[in-house]
Parts: C-alpha cells; sequence; structure tokens
C-alpha cells in the first residue's frame, strides 16, 4: 500500500467541517493528515480538593455561560461540551482573538454526583494552550478544613449544627413560623426541610484552594451596584443547599441566621490589625449558575460559647456565602497571573507539589491547585488577581509536597513583575526518563490517519497525580519517573482513549485497555530518549 503524507492544515479545516468522504478520492491510500494550529486550546481538569482522594469527579456536567460563551467551543468546534472521565477540552473560536490587553473571559459551572456543585470564572490571555483545574468537594469526603452536615429539620424554629471534633463550626437557624419557597416565590407546603451544609474552615491551605468562586473573583456587585474586580480576603465560607417536599428551596419568609467560626489569624488588608469581638465584616453571596458575587449587608463578630470567634448575618435566600474584606486596587497591575519560572534540580514534573499565594499579611491568595510544576525550565502560572493589585503589592510564593505539607521553595515578589524566578530544591528526587510521544488517530473506515493537535495526559498512582501535555501534531516530549505504570489518555468529542504503559530503559510494559491506545516502544542509549507510538481509532471522521 502507497502511504502519501500530507501534512496541510487546510485538509484538517475540512476534516473537521465533516468531507472526510470528499478529500479521500485514493482507494487504498493512506493520507496522514496535520491537526494544524489550533486557537487558544483549553484543557479544564476537575479534581477532587482532597488531595488524598484515589477517586476523581465523574459523570460531570458543565455549563458556560458569560459575554464571550458563545466563542468557547467544543474541541471538534461545536457547543457538546461533553466531559471525558474528568477532563474538559475546549478551543476559541477561530475569529476571535484573546491578548492580555483584551482577555476573553468565561463562566462555567461543574456539577457532579456526591460533589458541591461550583463555577470558575477564566480568562485567555493568548492562543497558546492554557490548563486550568477546577477543584471540586466531595461531601462525604472533603479536603482539610471543610466540615459538612447532611440533616433534615423542621422548617419552623429547626437549627442545623456543624461539629468538628465536638466543637460547633457553625450553624444555620430558622426563627418560629418560618416558610420556605422556590426561586420563583411560590411557597413550599412543607414541615421539614431537608440541608447540605459544607463550611470551610478559613485556617486550612486545602480548604481555602477549594474556595468555591475562587479568591480573586473576575468581577462582584458592590451595595452601590458598582460592578468591580477585587481580591477577597476571607473569614468564613458556607455552602447551603436545601430541599423540601421534592423542590429545591431558594428563598425564606423569614430571614434565616447563619453563624460560622472565623480565623482569629485574619488580617484586616485595609488597617492590618487581626479580626477582633465586634468587628464588621461585609458579607457576599455566590450564584454558581453566573460566578457572580453580590455584596448584601455584614457579619458582627463575636466570641461563641467557648470563646471563639464567629461571625453572625442573616440570609433571605439561599446561595453560598462567604464573610470578606475586599480589595480594590489603585494604579493597578495588568498581570493577572503570576509567571513563574523554575530552576531546579528535577527535569521531570512530579505531579506532587502546589503553589500557594499569600499577601504581605500573610492572608491566602490562592493556589496553582492541583499541581505546581518543579521541572527545571519550567513556567507555571498562578492566578493573582483580576486586574485588582497594585504596584509595589507584596506577595509571596510557598511551593508546598501535597501530602506531607512540607514548603520545598518560597519567594517574595512585587505583583507587577512579569516573570519571576523561583529556585527549588526536591530532596532526594526519583529518577526520571525522557518519553517523545508520536500519536496518530485512524478514521474509522476512512483511509485517513490524523496527527493530532490535542490534550494528551499522564495519570501517576503513586502521587495520585496528572500531568497534561499538548501535542502539536501528535507529538511532545515528556519526562516520567522509571518503572511507574501510568495510565495513558487521549483526548476528544468527550471521549477518553487510553492505555497503560510502565517506562523504563532496559524494556518499558505496553498494555492495551481496550479503549483505544494500541502502542510501541524503544530506547535509544546515545540520547537516553524513550519513544512511545500509539495509534487509536475514531468512531467518525469530522
Amino acid at each position: 500500500m502507497k502511504n502519501i503524507k500530507i501534512y496541510i492544515a487546510a485538509l484538517f479545516f475540512l476534516l473537521v467541517t465533516g468531507r472526510c468522504k470528499e478529500i479521500n478520492p485514493f482507494e487504498g491510500v493512506d493520507l496522514v493528515v496535520s491537526g494544524g494550529a489550533v486557537n487558544s486550546p483549553v484543557l479544564l481538569q476537575f479534581t477532587d480538593a482532597n488531595p488524598g482522594s484515589s477517586t476523581q469527579p465523574d459523570k460531570v456536567t458543565v455549563k458556560i455561560t458569560g459575554d464571550k460563551a458563545a466563542a468557547i467551543l467544543d474541541d471538534a468546534g461545536g457547543k457538546n461540551y461533553k466531559v471525558a472521565g474528568n477532563v474538559l477540552t475546549l478551543i476559541l473560536a477561530k475569529e476571535v482573538t484573546a491578548s492580555p490587553s483584551a482577555p476573553v473571559t468565561f463562566t462555567i459551572e461543574v456539577a457532579a454526583p456526591g460533589y458541591l456543585t461550583t463555577s470558575q470564572t477564566f480568562s485567555l490571555t493568548g492562543s497558546d494552550p492554557a490548563r486550568f483545574v477546577v477543584p471540586m468537594v466531595h461531601v462525604k469526603n472533603p479536603p482539610e478544613g471543610v466540615t459538612a452536615v447532611q440533616a433534615t429539620v423542621p422548617v419552623s424554629s429547626g437549627k442545623i449544627t456543624l461539629l468538628d471534633n465536638g466543637t460547633e463550626v457553625g450553624s444555620v437557624g430558622f426563627k418560629s413560623d418560618t416558610k420556605v419557597m422556590d426561586a420563583a416565590g411560590n411557597t413550599i407546603s412543607a414541615a421539614n426541610v431537608s440541608a447540605e451544609v459544607l463550611m470551610f474552615d478559613t485556617e486550612e491551605i486545602q480548604s481555602l484552594a477549594a474556595f468555591p468562586g475562587g479568591l480573586t473573583p473576575a468581577s462582584v456587585q458592590l451595595k452601590s451596584g458598582e460592578s468591580r474586580s477585587v481580591r477577597f480576603v476571607t473569614a468564613g465560607i458556607a455552602a447551603i443547599n436545601m430541599t423540601a417536599g421534592g423542590k429545591e428551596v431558594k428563598k425564606f419568609s423569614k430571614p434565616v441566621e447563619v453563624s460560622m467560626a472565623i480565623d482569629p489569624h485574619v488580617k484586616n488588608p485595609q488597617t492590618g490589625e487581626a479580626i477582633k469581638e465586634g468587628s464588621s465584616i461585609p458579607v457576599w453571596s455566590f450564584e454558581t449558575a453566573t460566578g457572580q458575587w453580590k455584596e448584601e449587608g455584614e457579619a458582627v463578630v463575636y466570641k461563641n460559647e467557648k470563646g471563639q470567634l464567629a461571625g453572625r448575618f442573616e440570609i433571605s435566600h439561599l446561595s453560598y456565602w462567604s464573610i470578606n474584606y475586599a480589595v480594590l486596587a489603585n494604579n493597578r497591575c495588568s498581570n493577572q497571573y503570576a509567571v513563574f519560572k523554575v530552576s531546579s534540580n528535577v527535569e521531570a514534573d512530579l505531579g506532587n507539589y502546589t503553589g500557594f499565594l499569600f499577601d504581605a499579611q500573610g492572608n491566602f491568595m490562592g493556589s496553582g491547585y492541583g499541581n505546581f510544576n518543579v521541572a527545571n525550565g519550567n513556567q507555571t502560572n498562578i492566578i493573582q488577581g483580576n486586574g485588582n493589585l497594585s504596584a509595589g503589592d507584596k506577595l509571596r510564593l510557598e511551593v508546598r509536597e501535597k501530602v506531607s505539607g512540607k514548603t520545598v521553595a518560597q519567594t517574595t515578589f512585587d505583583a507587577c513583575t512579569e516573570v519571576i524566578p523561583v529556585n527549588i530544591t526536591i530532596p532526594d528526587p526519583v529518577k526520571t526518563v525522557a518519553v517523545d510521544i508520536d500519536l496518530a488517530a485512524i478514521c474509522k473506515g476512512e483511509n485517513l490517519r490524523l496527527k493530532p493537535s490535542g490534550w494528551f495526559g499522564l495519570y501517576n498512582p503513586a502521587t495520585l497525580s496528572y500531568t497534561n501535555v499538548y501535542l502539536q501534531d501528535g507529538k511532545a516530549r515528556i519526562y516520567v519517573v522509571e518503572g511507574v505504570e501510568y495510565s495513558l489518555n487521549a483526548f476528544y468529542e468527550g471521549k477518553i482513549y487510553s492505555g497503560k504503559v510502565t517506562f523504563k530503559r532496559d524494556g518499558s510494559v505496553v498494555i492495551a485497555d481496550g479503549n483505544g491506545l494500541a502502542g510501541t516502544t524503544g530506547y535509544d542509549a546515545g540520547s537516553d530518549l524513550i519513544t512511545y507510538k500509539a495509534e487509536y481509532i475514531i468512531a467518525n471522521c469530522k
């Protein structure tokens, strides 16, 4: 059989418009087609917010909203947003250009069985591949610092109490003769409500990293009605969901009282002083469907029966609630991301490190949740603000090992710095080896071999970590830990094409799991390089 290799992006465009049969007139001839350039390819990974969890969100559903939602497409160029396992791959419409001065911003609402529904707002600032991680909180196995309770209580005078090792960390209480209502304001005839309440301890990094909506929202609505970008310094977070009579509860006839424990180490960013009894802190509601934060009132700080600080406020409707200081900026930086250039003693993305950002007062600002790539020469981005930081604002990065929490690097920098160097020394690093990936997609029923431009993932069960790389025309180089059995995944149109490989210099072991990837490996001692060539079959070639 003759093998004619054609590497032109125009053919790929015809493929994605569904015209495979028209461009393949050669009977018995393989056409090798390049994937070509893609505009702003995006990988969204939905991870369990508990870093010790061996399971990840499954049967995930998403909704995409925002002014630019129409420009956010699935990787086949449509609007069929199917999540492959816990990964969603997207692209930006070819006629839209993203840049730092004109970012393309969108909000994604995410739901999965057993997990708290959440949403995040993201901005694309260029055409290069972008990877985002969305942490999700499992109600029955939350991360450290998150207390959850599911309870059924009377609508009139009922109270839900959250305990952590016997200590009250929060409560939700109904007044006598309260009635519950749906979103339209219709009264729901029910004597009891079934509630799911989660409260996030702001002393715990894992808890803060799972903050619904993030700590640097793209836009909030102030009490004045003005919309602004802010940075939150949070003192308490609560997620409250209720049903009654089989219907979702959204409103109350009388205000419901909420209290939650407050971290005494949180400092007022305006004064630099720690929170104390009698302080008033703004209260904010959060709608996952829109990603919108709204200033609703104030919480009063008091001391509970055990002398611990807590905040008390009233709510008239259900959403997620938080007690936050909002920091506005003057002379603002344009940097949405802190960009770190890594110098380290390892060549591989080991997968089990996380970067955390703090402000000058030590208040937590956010993280690159899920992974900080410690590989030498790597560039890692962490969201540091949405136009809400000023020149002269000092920030601190800490890179920590996920499980032990041990800090392996830290550096202080100015918020407006374009690229921040960070030196990392990993104690007793594991040995790694370079692997060249060479992937091809076979179009079923067609004599077409596609060299895909798309996302490729590796899962390391030893560290419960993921590494995702972007393939250009089917190729990419990665570094892996020798002797570990990796799960390998290619993603397209909401499907996973997978296999397993244990990479070894003296002979790798390849396992096809029946769902797509059939591969072979080789090793060149001169270049100390393993090659992995694999194919998978696409049901129809678009």
